[in-house]
């Protein structure tokens, strides 16, 4: 009988499986790591589109309510409009009825720096109109 030297290398060695594993671990870590970065980016983005949106929202309640100051259908024409560099009022007589004491006539803005946002008060108590407001001047 004759015997053949024949090797046969049918499979991996134990250090081509380390070293592929752990090729692998760096690969699939780094697309990990990709993943959670855009996620995180993303979320910022919605973010920032949010408060531009409610920054938007709140300039166009705050224009639409100083054009109405002022209006007084019963008597002559008043100063609609107080302000500082801290607070804006203003006063409409929405209604016509000659008092100024109604829900939405007499119309207070301040800013509170402390928590970075602008407040209204139609009467009922200071209510947040829009957050994450880094600095506000009143001008008119």
């Amino acid at each position: 009988m004759a015997y053949t030297n024949q090797t046969t290398d049918d499979g991996f060695t134990l250090i081509e499986l380390l070293i592929s594993i752990a090729v692998m671990g760096i690969v699939i870590g780094a697309i990990f790591s990709f993943f959670i970065a855009q996620r995180k980016y993303f979320s910022l983005q919605t973010e920032i589109s949010e408060m531009t949106q409610n920054t938007r929202t709140a300039m166009d309640m705050i224009a639409s309510e100083v054009s109405m100051a002022g209006y007084r259908p019963s008597e002559t024409i008043f100063s609609g409009v107080l302000y500082s560099t801290s607070q804006l009022q203003i006063y409409a007589d929405l209604n016509g009825n000659g008092v100024l004491t109604d829900q939405n006539e007499n119309i207070i803005y301040t800013y509170d720096s402390s928590n970075k946002r602008i407040l209204r008060n139609t009467g009922g108590g200071n209510q947040p109109l829009v957050e994450n407001i880094q600095s506000f001047v009143f001008e008119y």
